[in-house]
């Protein structure tokens, strides 16, 4: 193993157990969340500026605010890695009452979209029309399957410079050229809007993305049925052969399992994995030469990528559990 990469889970490790004791009574996740973005945002753990943003949040938020609600930790979180959380805070409302304006319902999904865009856009108005013409063309293409869990995807191309027609154009082909391999549905959807997210070459990243499952899949890995294709897309950006990455990051995720909380007792196999990717694909980038045009540009995609993704995985928890209790009470 690389010994950056070596150096980044010890890291990752250690800031999961700083995080631990605030977070305690969160997700079991949220402590390797916090710990991930840290990493691969290259910022030193800092628990007590969480409990400070958690303790903002609720003194600035309303009664019954979607903001104030399940999704408290993710918020908290995401606002201590800025370097001003207040403004962060600030500039999250006024990206969520924009998305409330244009129509979208107050749900977890839209407070994870609002999260995105008050990191990556600048005149949040304008991104929140160009996110609902977005999730219009989605919904065209896929009036069955396109809701709420597709708001994040359609605020991450908002954030960028796709528009609408070259949207359609381009998840045409990149559907078409998976389809032989995803048949349909949300996965298909999934990794066609990750692929989106980057300018470069559709049909290399598609192709890259099928060769990555079958290596992963012969190693026991299979992303699709643990609905994590989005990660085959993202790791498909990187510059080693298909074999070799998928050794490299399995060996990773072994190392990753030898520490304190990442045992099997906490998380499976393809968790650790995701969550070695994150590292792997950060620490890749980052050692490219950087004259090489839009690499850094690249770079800060991935690490925004990572943490809506990381921000799905505490969304979809969040819907799990609330449904996990539902179904007690019956």
């Amino acid at each position: 193993m690389r010994n950056e990469l070596k150096t980044a889970i010890d890291q990752f490790a250690e800031y999961s157990q700083i995080y631990k004791a605030v977070t305690k009574w969160d997700s079991h996740l949220m402590d390797k969340l916090c710990a991930l973005q840290c990493v691969c945002s290259g910022k030193e753990a800092d628990a007590e500026n969480y409990k400070e943003c958690r303790t903002y949040i609720k003194a600035h938020s309303g009664f019954l605010s979607a903001i104030k609600g399940e999704m408290l930790p993710a918020v908290a979180w995401q606002m201590a890695a800025e370097e001003d959380p207040e403004a962060f805070f600030m500039n999250m409302q006024e990206c969520y009452r924009s998305l409330r304006e244009e129509g979208f319902p107050a749900c977890d999904h839209l407070v994870v979209a609002a999260l995105y865009l008050a990191r990556t856009a600048e005149d949040f108005q304008a991104a929140a029309a160009k996110m609902k013409r977005l999730y219009q063309a989605m919904k065209k293409i896929h009036p069955f399957i396109t809701g709420q869990d597709d708001y994040v995807a359609a605020a991450m191309l908002a954030a960028g410079k796709i528009s609408v027609p070259e949207f359609q154009q381009r998840i045409s082909r990149i559907e078409e050229l998976l389809r032989n391999w995803i048949s349909g549905g949300n996965r298909l959807q999934s990794i066609s809007h990750t692929i989106l997210l980057f300018n470069a070459d559709d049909i290399a990243l598609c192709e890259r993305a099928i060769n990555l499952h079958q290596e992963f899949r012969s190693r026991g890995y299979n992303f699709k049925s643990h609905d994590m294709t989005e990660l085959l897309a993202l790791l498909s950006i990187s510059k080693q052969p298909a074999a070799v990455l998928a050794d490299e990051i399995i060996e990773a995720a072994d190392y990753l399992k030898t520490k304190k909380g990442f045992g099997s007792l906490s998380l499976d196999k393809c968790q650790r994995a995701m969550m070695a990717s994150g590292l792997y694909i950060t620490k890749e980038l980052a050692g490219e030469d950087e004259g090489r045009i839009s690499q850094t540009a690249i770079q800060s995609m991935v690490v925004d990528y990572l943490m809506a993704l990381q921000t799905m995985c505490m969304c979809c928890i969040v819907s799990a559990s609330a449904a996990a209790a539902a179904s007690s009470a019956d």
